[in-house]
């Protein structure tokens, strides 16, 4: 194996990068919200099921005209939440790289010792 600093700093910058998009995201789906209004006019029940995935009979409780309103702000909170799974993600391989890397540090190390 070569010198790993290179990939290091890559993964670093990867990392660093993603924030300002996870930042964007956040202020997005934030924007994206569903008014007070909305809330106020329908159930805790229906306002909540609708921003849940995979669930789909609070469209019936809607009225056609408010669904614009809630798709966009179920859409933005998912992808946002998508946003926060690939953050994780990313954390994750950078630290389990980091580990292996520092491990292979120290075992290049004390084969160096050796001779």
């Amino acid at each position: 194996m070569s010198d790993p600093r290179p990939l290091l700093f890559i993964s670093g910058i990867v990392l660093l990068a993603y924030w300002p998009v996870l930042a964007f995201l956040a202020v997005w789906a934030t924007r994206g919200r569903l008014p007070k209004s909305y809330r106020a006019k329908y159930s805790r029940r229906i306002v909540r099921l609708s921003q849940l995935p995979f669930t789909e009979q609070w469209r019936a409780s809607i009225d056609p005209i408010d669904l614009p309103v809630f798709l966009r702000a179920r859409t933005r909170g998912h992808v946002f939440f998508l946003a926060m799974v690939v953050f994780t993600i990313l954390l994750l391989v950078f630290l389990v790289f980091h580990a292996v890397v520092a491990l292979w540090r120290c075992r290049m190390d004390a084969i160096g010792a050796i001779h």
